[in-house]
């Protein structure tokens, strides 16, 4: 009896070990084929790399623009980003401003100008936004006021979490690396590109 129960016990956790394994390819295949308009497509491309970022985060912003350079000089990568349900509001509703934009094609813009004006998000600011990027502000309040754009936040945040990251910014970079950008200032172009050529050898 106590030998079957033992194998009983094995069985089950070798289904749950495979039940892990599998969630956990499902999440990374997702994250590396997200919806087109939150991707900068590359016809080169022979890697994709996934930015998770929270915009109340003054350490994403500083590291956003280095990524980028980053990405721009490598010029294989096809590169998509994933702002996160954040701890403080404005981090979150800059998340659905951003997935507002992608509706009407001006994810990346949108997603830079975030970054480098991020501030409350008001109805005045919404305006301002609309107008730099020639946006239809009545479908741009309709979906930043979505539930789809509040899911699109949560579910980047859970993903973060299922990759086994625990700090944003976190950059996937291909299917098995993970990397933590060190503290402001300490990042830079070149280590993303050592990162991009180690991702490659994998």
């Amino acid at each position: 009896m106590a030998f079957r129960i033992f194998i009983a016990s094995v069985a089950l956790f070798a289904l749950y070990l495979s039940f892990g394994i599998g969630i956990t390819a499902w999440t990374k295949h997702r994250l590396l084929n997200p919806e087109q308009a939150f991707v900068s497509e590359n016809t080169e491309a022979d890697l994709s790399v996934v930015a998770f970022f929270d915009y109340s985060c003054e350490h994403c912003r500083s590291v956003s623009p280095i990524l980028e350079e980053a990405v721009r000089r490598d010029g294989r990568i096809r590169f998509a980003i994933r702002p996160l349900e954040s701890f403080r509001k404005e981090g979150t509703n800059a998340a659905k401003l951003a997935y507002a934009a992608a509706q009407q094609g001006q994810f990346f813009p949108a997603h830079r100008y975030l970054m480098e004006n991020f501030r409350a998000i008001n109805e005045g600011f919404i305006e301002q936004f609309a107008q730099e990027f020639s946006l239809d502000k009545a479908q741009l309040m309709e979906d930043y006021n979505s539930m789809k754009a509040l899911e699109y936040a949560a579910y980047n945040e859970v993903a973060l979490g299922e990759m086994r990251a625990q700090y944003v910014p976190s950059v996937m970079i291909g299917p098995h690396l993970i990397m933590t950008p060190r503290g402001e200032g300490q990042t830079s172009v070149q280590d993303f590109l050592r990162a991009f050529a180690e991702a490659r050898s994998l």
